[in-house]
């Protein structure tokens, strides 16, 4: 009898940590571009964002990223997160608004705004609205002035699955004691 409760026990246990640690989510998002200077509409992969769900306030509104790139004019802008800014310079984090849905993290970013300038010549800004599935960004050259402009939209969205292995494994292991016990 004893051992059935601490069986018991352990599988409850495994259980909730496969639960608490999908909880702990990182969502990846695409962003994708058509340039307002050309007639097709094609929307390009242009670089990503990523954004931990732990940092979500109760309305779901994140106001940082862990990850941030975006790919134009034939270079790579990753930007800093906010702790690297903070160390050299906080101008450099610039804005940052996600908005997600806790109950449906699946769905992704639902609305987002950022306005961040890169950390490596601090001469291009990126200035990003998106909502109700469309934006726009708008890049600007701080020396020359306006660069490029065109229409945003979020593409896939990567939202790890919660732990499925653990699960099934630990109701292998609760069906295996069950049979052990018969």
């Amino acid at each position: 009898m004893l051992k059935s409760i601490k069986n018991i026990f352990l599988a409850m246990s495994i259980t909730l940590l496969a639960v608490s640690s999908a909880n702990a989510a990182l969502i990846s998002h695409d962003i994708l571009f058509d340039d307002i200077n050309t007639t097709d509409v094609v929307f390009e992969k242009i670089g990503y964002f990523v954004v931990d769900t732990e940092k979500a306030d109760s309305w779901g509104q994140i106001t940082t990223w862990e990850e941030f790139q975006i790919d134009m004019f034939g270079s790579s802008f990753n930007f800093l997160t906010e702790a690297e800014a903070d160390v050299i310079d906080p101008f450099l984090f610039g804005y940052f608004q996600a908005i997600l849905d806790p109950g449906n993290l699946s769905a992704g970013i639902e609305s987002i705004g950022f306005d961040v300038t890169d950390n490596a010549a601090f001469s291009l800004n990126f200035n990003a609205s998106f909502d109700f599935g469309s934006g726009i960004l708008d890049v600007f050259d701080t020396v020359t002035g306006f660069e490029s402009a065109g229409n945003l939209q979020l593409g896939a969205v990567d939202v790890p699955e919660p732990s499925m292995l653990l699960l099934f494994l630990t109701g292998l292991i609760a069906l295996r004691l069950k049979k052990r016990q018969a």
